[in-house]
């Protein structure tokens, strides 16, 4: 789901909005339906409606406000660090995950992955069930954007992306809890990943060496049109220097 320039670093640095998984715990009652988020507006560098501007224009107007967001005192790498969640258990999780053991270890004992650049994935508070229209049931344990859910399909422990969650697809985010937890680990272990004026070879070079990092845990992640093959594009086309993820992270 490769977007044009702008449109990652907007997803990561431009969501003023306040999210909500829109969901209830899962408890004794059984499988409840979280409902979807409204959509993100379009802002320009300043959180204001921007005037028409050539991509030059923005951008340097993008950089600069990246520059004077940023100080040279906050750049290192251990400001994108590994962070993991640990669900409660609720009773009836317990009959979902009967044939999952690795999935109950990953969400009630060693967690699951905390966060990932803004809200480009967020842990929710609490475990929910959604059904997704024409899929099976899944167990939402995290969310993506202001819309999307995170979660476990329960007939195949894929951890898939529900785009506008409940009523869109689901994307493979991963073949395995284990695999999403490990790419997440070594994705943040590669940062930085680009300074904002780096040169585009520079760019693609790192680009290229992610997507090998993340397809020697899981190929499947870097397939064309996946949460893992965007997060690339994303990498290839300039939205994700360090200066960007670093504002992000301050903001938050």
């Amino acid at each position: 789901m490769r977007r044009p320039r702008g449109a990652g670093l907007a997803g990561v640095a431009g969501d003023e909005a306040e999210a909500d998984s829109g969901g209830d715990d899962v408890g004794d009652g059984g499988a409840l339906v979280v409902g979807k988020l409204g959509p993100a507006g379009e802002l320009g560098v300043d959180g204001s409606a921007s005037r028409a501007q050539g991509p030059s224009e923005v951008r340097a107007a993008t950089n600069a406000a990246l520059r004077a967001a940023v100080r040279a005192p906050q750049m290192n790498s251990n400001r994108l660090s590994y962070q993991s969640q640990v669900f409660r258990e609720p009773p009836a999780v317990g009959r979902l995950l009967k044939d999952f053991p690795a999935v109950r270890h990953a969400l009630f004992v060693e967690g699951v992955p905390e966060g990932f650049i803004g809200r480009r994935y967020v842990a929710d508070s609490a475990l929910t069930t959604l059904e997704a229209e024409g899929h099976s049931q899944v167990l939402r344990f995290g969310s993506s954007g202001l819309a999307d859910a995170v979660g476990i399909e329960l007939s195949s422990g894929h951890v898939v992306e529900i785009v506008k969650a409940p009523h869109s697809v689901l994307i493979l985010v991963n073949k395995s809890i284990g695999q999403f937890a490990e790419t997440m680990k070594a994705v943040m272990g590669r940062f930085p990943y680009y300074d904002i004026d780096s040169s585009e070879d520079e760019i693609v070079s790192v680009a290229h060496e992610l997507m090998e990092i993340i397809a020697r845990i899981d190929p499947e992640a870097v397939v064309p049109d996946r949460y893992w093959s965007t997060f690339i594009d994303d990498i290839e086309i300039g939205d994700l220097s360090t200066e960007a993820i670093l504002a992000v992270i301050d903001r938050d």
